[in-house]
């Protein structure tokens, strides 16, 4: 049995995906993009990803996955519970994230 196949823009993944997506491409996917001809034989960019139970074209053009690649911190904030992120925070909310990773990975190591 073949898995559903889903086109949708990156803004409407559930966190899961957009988080699953930012792990499979940790330095982005800008090149990872391929085109294709939809229905109506408009040219489409996209994002193949595949998970469990669906393959995923995420529609994004170039310069809008540039963005969203760039936007990594932001999302990985707002997952840990860190809200209003202006760009000269940036720094400190990576700084905050990587330290909750760093805790995690210390105690997953101690079980």
């Amino acid at each position: 049995m073949s898995k559903p196949k889903v086109i949708k823009e990156f803004g409407a993944l559930d966190d899961a995906v957009k988080q699953a997506i930012y792990e499979l491409y940790p330095y982005g996917f800008e090149r990872h993009l391929i085109t294709f001809k939809n229905h109506k034989k408009h040219l489409i960019s996209a994002l193949p990803f595949e998970t469990e139970d669906r393959f995923y074209m995420v529609k994004m053009t170039r310069g809008e996955a540039n963005k969203i690649s760039s936007q990594k911190t932001v999302f990985e904030a707002s997952l840990e519970g860190i809200e209003e992120i202006s760009e000269m925070d940036e720094k400190v909310v990576t700084e905050k994230v990587d330290a909750k990773k760093t805790k995690k990975k210390k105690a997953k190591t101690k079980k």
